[in-house]
């Protein structure tokens, strides 16, 4: 059975001590990707997208994920 997800650039702040840290920015990469259940894709990303990662993350903790979606 197929899966469907999305993936995300997440940004985030640099929190005091003890509190929480929290994302500033999400940037979503590409589309929908639907696979099948075990398998591997790459998901392109475009020149508009990699320019908005490399401004507003650089020198902050980032992270890329990946969630279910329909």
């Amino acid at each position: 059975m197929p899966i469907a997800l999305r993936v995300v650039h997440l940004v985030y702040d640099t929190p005091a001590p003890g509190a929480s840290q929290q994302v500033v920015h999400r940037t979503p990469i590409g589309g929908l990707v639907r696979l099948p259940a075990g398998d591997r894709v790459v998901v392109p990303v475009d020149k508009a997208v990699a320019a908005e990662i490399r401004t507003k993350g650089s020198g902050r903790a980032v992270s890329l994920k990946t969630y279910s979606a329909r």
